[in-house]
């Protein structure tokens, strides 16, 4: 069994955590933004950094690879497509605060979907965490109910629950190496984004920006993700990918000059309280439980 480094662990997702984070100021950064044609190119280079990774990792074993997608990771491709097309398309519909904001119900809502479908236990802190989030939702959107911001924060939230829904697919096939099935995510998001797209031609500035959300965004975010994960409690591992709630919003004041509103820094504060206070607690009850677990003589 592999050596667990804690230490490494959290230096893997804070940088995974790191690079999800840019995703907003990227697309700030595009000179002729287009959704469509966007979430295209972004796809195409998230496989293609997917493949390269499995290639290497597996030492060319390509072809046994993408023969372990099963139906499970058909769905967990289908509704990781759903959820990246929301999300871009919520960035270019309201402010990347508010669509990072509701993208970090996901934790949340995968405890949800995960009580639902797969009759796993929420614990009373859960449920709070839930209500409270709900209420840091409502302060949010209260006050700015404009045509833009309503379609990108149910965008935001389309998002964020079909991430849950591929979170429960993992969690449903823990046994098997998902990375090949985001391989197949990639190629199909791609193919939904093609019948809309008039005209595919863009500068070289551009095509920077699509290979930086693909490749750097997206792929090594997957990638680190992967790696940190095998260090780090399950706890510790959800709370410290929750640090892009802090660095989107910052990286888009800094980088993009998007300053966000007051109800959306008001309901944002309360979802992130939600959050951090779930984890610390999930956290808390884990460290407790190893502690109580006999050791072996």
């Amino acid at each position: 069994m592999q050596e667990q480094n804690r230490s490494l662990g959290f230096l893997l997702l804070a940088t995974a955590t790191g690079f999800t984070a840019t995703a907003g100021m990227l697309l700030r950064w595009l000179d002729e933004p287009a959704a469509w044609r966007t979430i295209f190119y972004r796809s195409l280079f998230f496989a293609l950094t997917v493949i390269v990774w499995i290639a290497v990792t597996r030492k060319g074993r390509m072809i046994e690879a993408m023969r372990s997608v099963n139906l499970n990771g058909l769905l967990c491709a289908l509704v990781f497509s759903l959820s990246t097309i929301s999300f871009i398309f919520a960035l270019f519909l309201t402010t990347v605060a508010r669509t990072t904001f509701l993208n970090g119900l996901t934790p949340l809502l995968t405890g949800l979907l995960g009580w639902f479908a797969l009759r796993e236990r929420m614990s009373p802190a859960t449920w709070l965490a839930i209500l409270l989030a709900l209420v840091g939702v409502f302060l949010m959107t209260a006050e700015d109910l404009t045509g833009g911001n309503l379609m990108g924060d149910g965008l935001a939230l389309g998002a964020s629950l079909s991430a849950a829904a591929m979170y429960v697919l993992m969690r449903r096939a823990r046994t098997i190496d998902m990375l090949p099935s985001f391989v197949v995510a990639g190629f199909l998001t791609a193919a939904l984004a093609a019948p809309w797209i008039a005209d595919f031609s863009l500068s070289a500035h551009d095509l920077a920006i699509c290979a930086a959300l693909g490749i750097f965004q997206l792929g090594f975010q997957y990638v680190l993700l992967a790696m940190g994960v095998r260090h780090l409690p399950a706890a510790e591992a959800a709370l410290t990918t929750r640090l892009s709630l802090i660095f989107a919003p910052l990286l888009a004041w800094i980088g993009a000059g998007e300053v966000p509103g007051r109800s959306t820094l008001i309901g944002g504060a309360v979802i992130v309280g939600a959050i951090l206070l779930h984890g610390f607690w999930t956290l808390h009850g884990e460290t407790r439980r190893a502690k109580l677990r006999p050791t072996g003589g």
